[in-house]
């Protein structure tokens, strides 16, 4: 019998500490979280991303984003009505990122931006902004409009003269009249390329423009890469539509019935093959989803 109280005693004790723990843990995360929304409202956080769609729908920009996806075959990323969505896909080989970006206090506002992962490792930082006020000490590109309203920052000159070929300040400029709010921030570094346009790109049809328009400079960055590691393109022969590809896995024929492609380089395999090697056989490709075309 004295057991018996000596283990309920036990169990009492126990169970008491237990409550006592749940219940401080609780007060912790309510004290935490209002601290954070303190914080937000002090900053601003995410409430002048809702006020900025200027009594538009969110669900319409989400489906935009969604849409734009679905085109790049990426993935939309919904982090909710006070971040907005974010769409990831791939362009040839580079990853890019789609987003909305609130600025600080410095610059208040929110932009939409896009950032591709290192298209060229070892780039010098390039800066391209509106100008202000004129500086001799900028290098310029030699096009007397463009030098007019957008400054650069580089202290690479020749670089820069070669990045800014005609269709890529072409490009630029387009991105400048989006909103028509004369706004376009180009930053180029060995890590990144991010291009942002003041304002929200609500519609589809305006961030599929923002999308390709950024993917040219992209490729011309990519392309000055290549020249700088001696890689030259060269297209390859038109195939014939006759013509059955062979399979990289089995080294035979692939015909239509059962034939898959990779979804990033487009290599055709053996579905079974596909299977067996567990995605692209392409060296660096690395690619775990094939689709049927």
């Amino acid at each position: 019998m004295e057991l018996f109280f000596v283990f309920v005693l036990l169990f009492v004790i126990y169970g008491a500490g237990w409550i006592w723990q749940t219940v401080g843990d609780i007060l912790h995360d309510t004290t935490r979280g209002a601290d954070r929304e303190e914080g937000a409202g002090r900053s601003g956080g995410g409430r002048s991303f809702r006020r900025s769609l200027a009594g538009g729908d969110y669900s319409t920009l989400w489906r935009a984003f969604s849409r734009l996806a679905s085109e790049r075959e990426g993935q939309v990323l919904d982090r909710g009505p006070f971040q907005g969505p974010r769409v990831s896909y791939l362009h040839h080989v580079v990853r890019a990122v789609l987003s909305l970006h609130e600025a600080g206090e410095e610059s208040p506002g929110v932009f939409t931006q896009i950032s591709y992962a290192a298209p060229y490792p070892g780039a010098p930082p390039v800066e391209i902004f509106p100008r202000r006020t004129p500086d001799p000490d900028e290098p310029e590109t030699g096009d007397s409009e463009f030098d007019a309203r957008l400054a650069v920052a580089s202290a690479n000159a020749p670089f820069v003269r070669e990045f800014l070929d005609p269709p890529t300040r072409a490009a630029i400029v387009d991105l400048r009249k989006l909103l028509a709010n004369d706004h376009v921030h180009v930053s180029l570094s060995p890590a990144r390329l991010m291009i942002r346009k003041k304002g929200i790109l609500a519609s589809h049809h305006e961030l599929s423009l923002f999308a390709r328009l950024s993917d040219q400079i992209c490729d011309r960055v990519a392309t000055l890469w290549q020249r700088a590691n001696g890689i030259e393109i060269v297209e390859d022969a038109p195939a014939r539509s006759d013509e059955i590809p062979t399979c990289r896995v089995c080294g035979h024929r692939v015909p239509p019935e059962g034939r898959v492609y990779c979804r990033r380089c487009r290599t055709p395999h053996h579905e079974d093959c596909w299977r067996f090697n567990e995605g692209c056989c392409i060296f660096a490709c690395g690619e775990k989803r094939c689709l049927k075309l």
